[in-house]
């Protein structure tokens, strides 16, 4: 099983690569740039650029996430020490996205996405879940939620993923009819 979520992880990972270089064509062609100062010229323009700092800031965590926790994995801890640590670096983790979203879109007085509020509302669930497994298995050793566990993260991850590339697609979409129709 763990070879299934091995392999879901990497091809997330590879499909927010191409949903990341996508919104960054997409903000190219409507000649919104990334870095420095820039007034929104439509609410299209700012929901795309707030779909640009959330696909942002998934890839980056998810590739901290990824080369992480192979580490924590090897180090010579008890069983109770690694799982404490492994659920509490999850948990802040996911409170390190959830700031990294508003404090990006603050920088850039960008008001929140539909991307980016489902995405945080599935982050908050996701924070939820870790610090209740970290409660549960890393202090009682209850494994009740256990079952559940594996397939909600894998489940969080690829509904973070469609969302944002759903988003994106429509986005390209509309560019392209509007190239079309010219």
């Amino acid at each position: 099983m763990n070879e299934l979520y091995t392999l879901v992880a990497w091809g997330l990972r590879a499909l927010e690569c191409a949903v990341l270089i996508l919104v960054i064509l997409n903000l190219k062609w409507r000649n919104i740039p990334i870095y420095g100062v820039y007034r929104f010229n439509s609410l299209a323009d700012e929901e795309l650029y707030s779909c640009f700092l959330t696909c942002l800031c998934l890839f980056a965590i998810n590739i901290l996430i990824t080369h992480t926790i192979p580490y924590i994995f090897s180090l010579e801890l008890g069983v109770f020490e690694l799982r404490r640590l492994y659920y509490s670096f999850l948990v802040s983790i996911s409170a390190i996205f959830c700031l990294l979203i508003f404090f990006f879109h603050s920088i850039k007085n960008c008001r929140f996405s539909f991307v980016a509020r489902t995405c945080l509302f599935m982050s908050f669930i996701g924070t939820l879940i870790n610090l209740l497994q970290l409660i549960l298995r890393g202090y009682f050793d209850i494994n009740i939620l256990y079952s559940f566990y594996g397939p909600f993260i894998a489940s969080q991850s690829i509904m973070d993923i469609a969302i944002t590339m759903f988003f994106v697609l429509k986005f390209t979409s509309q560019i392209h009819r509007a190239r079309v129709a010219t």
